[in-house]
């Protein structure tokens, strides 16, 4: 495994702001109807995908890398569903979301010997 060097945590950052960035802009693209918002999401998702790829080039490990994204991304939409799109915050919901994102994570770290 590489070491966490600088370039390493901004391409993390840079795949992970796309990433939510494109997750926020969806609604825009009216199901890909509308041509400018669909560009712009489409753009965003082809930057986190590039970021991820030159940090497995990089040499960080898959198996490391999509675990880690596994809990922040949908950890990230919570609270921008909760805050930016006015969903549903009850603590039930809130607590079950976070189960789940635990659990995936927690699965997609397990290292196989």
């Amino acid at each position: 495994m590489s070491s966490l060097t600088l370039p390493i945590v901004l391409q993390f950052l840079v795949a992970i702001i796309a990433n939510v960035a494109a997750l926020i802009a969806l609604p825009l693209t009216m199901g890909f109807t509308k041509f400018g918002p669909t560009v712009f999401c489409a753009s965003l998702f082809i930057l986190n995908l590039f970021m991820m790829s030159r940090m497995i080039q990089s040499g960080v490990p898959l198996s490391g890398l999509i675990p880690l994204m596994t809990g922040v991304i949908p950890l990230t939409m919570i609270v921008v569903g909760i805050v930016h799109f006015g969903e549903n915050g009850s603590p039930l919901r809130i607590g079950l979301l976070l189960g789940a994102c635990a659990l995936a994570t927690a699965a997609a770290a397990v290292q196989q010997g």
